[in-house]
């Protein structure tokens, strides 16, 4: 209803009429842009604003303040209210409805009840994307990867958001050409785990773990975490998605048949409480296909995901790597604790469709635009379209994509996983960590790396794997063995 309307109603009705408004201070919206013309039509002490964030975390406080605000007591105690969708909108709009709504908090006393002062909107922090550039044996593919970080960066340019790289081995040419590119490039090491994988070669292991080293970019509120192998047609809509799902710590790309959550995008709130619990699991190194994680025996299921084979056990695609520890982590674990838990506060899945509907597209398997081989025919229309145009801007850094592309699984995860029966041929890399795929991919042997079956103990620091994110360009290339060099 239009204010001048209702002021008209206003004025026929006397000074009876209250108005009580929510108010979500970090997103305003519509309120805190048009409170000022409403104050202006109405007497200011008619005129209650309320904080969502009281309202959600101190409801009686609330109800106190409109039992006053009214002049009547309610039966009943307000014990909760459930949080209304936000809107999302860009970071640009955000900041000036803000301004708009401290401006009006500002220049127009209100009741007496009130919250004063009113709580503000900390910017202090801010968001960000966030991608790993990992080594690999072939200096090829480095360099293919390389430039499709270069691409991914320059599809962002438009975003107000920093795209920080996380970088895995030192190159001064690389990591000149990101800078120039406008990314803020950080250098980490890999995370540390006494795991056992036969499915995967040692470099990719390291390259999927690192992901989770986004959870130390605690100077950010929230990060997008995307792998290079993207193709993003909106910097606009997937800056929005910071806005969006506010109470949710992870949201991620998922719901595909071989794996209910891929982590080619995930959007995360950074924790170092979150990233010391997932390093444990990692130094633990507790899992089997049938058991899960720490042998806990958690259900693998989630509303919506539909896997091609049924099992209700922990052998779907990645279940050993980042994927699955994910998956386990925010969902599997938690939903045992607390039954009643809403799946979708606890972990949002969205699947191609959605993030398609964002402008976003993963060339997970055998999309991967470099793959030239593969005829654009046998993909869905939008693939074959997005193939195209990031072959585009590849070729706009004046490069030539190679298609030496080393298959990530060894012998054995070739033979176990249907889908990459058709996506790889297995070649064995020259990796200067093991030539035996099954050895475990960080230490020469499980038990010499330190493992705790105390979760609450703080996470392994005297080893340089498990040192935090550093901005150092002096790291040398990173490698399962600390001691070895690619």
């Amino acid at each position: 209803m239009h204010a001048e309307h209702v002021s008209e109603l206003y004025k026929q009705a006397g000074s009876e009429v209250k108005m009580i408004a929510v108010v979500h201070e970090s997103t305003p919206g519509e309120y805190g842009r048009h409170l000022d013309t409403w104050a202006h039509l109405f007497n200011r002490g008619q005129m209650l604003i309320l904080s969502s964030s009281e309202l959600h975390k101190f409801p009686q406080k609330s109800q106190w303040r409109i039992e006053q605000f009214l002049g009547k007591s309610f039966h009943g105690e307000l014990k909760s209210v459930s949080g209304a969708v936000v809107p999302s909108y860009s970071i640009k709009d955000l900041k000036d409805m803000r301004d708009e709504f401290d401006n009006f908090i500002d220049s127009f006393n209100g009741p007496w009840m009130e919250q004063n002062p009113f709580p503000r909107a900390d910017v202090s922090k801010s968001v960000a994307f966030a991608s790993v550039l990992g080594w690999n044996p072939n200096e090829n593919q480095n360099k293919l990867y390389l430039d499709a970080m270069r691409v991914a960066v320059r599809s962002l340019k438009d975003a107000s958001a920093d795209f920080v790289v996380l970088m895995m081995y030192h190159d001064e040419d690389a990591e000149a050409l990101l800078t120039s590119e406008g990314a803020v490039v950080k250098h980490i090491v890999p995370m540390k785990h006494s795991l056992e994988i036969s499915h995967f070669e040692p470099w990719f292991v390291d390259i999927a773990l690192a992901k989770l080293r986004a959870f130390e970019l605690t100077s950010y509120d929230r990060v997008q975490v995307l792998d290079v192998d993207v193709y993003i047609k909106s910097a606009d809509k997937m800056e929005k998605l910071f806005e969006s799902y506010p109470n949710v710590k992870l949201v991620a790309e998922g719901l595909g048949s071989d794996s209910p959550l891929r982590a080619g995008w995930m959007m995360i709130k950074p924790s170092t409480e979150d990233f010391s619990a997932m390093q444990q699991l990692l130094e633990r190194g507790v899992f089997t296909a049938k058991h899960g994680w720490d042998n806990l025996d958690l259900a693998v299921e989630y509303p919506g995901w539909a896997p091609a084979k049924p099992s209700n056990n922990w052998e779907f695609y990645g279940s050993q790597l980042e994927q699955g520890l994910l998956f386990h982590y925010f969902y599997a674990m938690q939903k045992d604790i607390t039954p009643s838990a809403d799946d979708r506060e606890l972990l949002t899945l969205l699947g191609d469709d959605t993030l398609l509907s964002l402008g976003f597209v993963h060339f997970y398997g055998n999309r991967k635009p470099w793959v030239q081989k593969v005829d654009d025919s046998v993909f869905p229309t939008h693939v074959a379209i997005a193939r195209k145009s990031w072959l585009n801007a590849f070729q706009d850094l004046n490069e030539i994509p190679d298609t030496d592309h080393l298959s990530p699984l060894t012998a054995f995860g070739v033979s176990q996983y249907r889908r990459a029966q058709v996506l790889y041929t297995y070649e064995p890399s020259a990796s200067p960590v093991t030539s035996n795929p099954s050895a475990s991919p960080v230490t020469a042997s499980p038990s010499s790396a330190p493992v705790t079956s105390n979760p609450s103990a703080s996470p392994v620091t005297a080893s340089p794997s498990s040192a935090p994110v550093t901005s150092n360009p002096s790291v040398a290339p990173v490698t399962s063995n600390p001691s070895a060099s690619p």
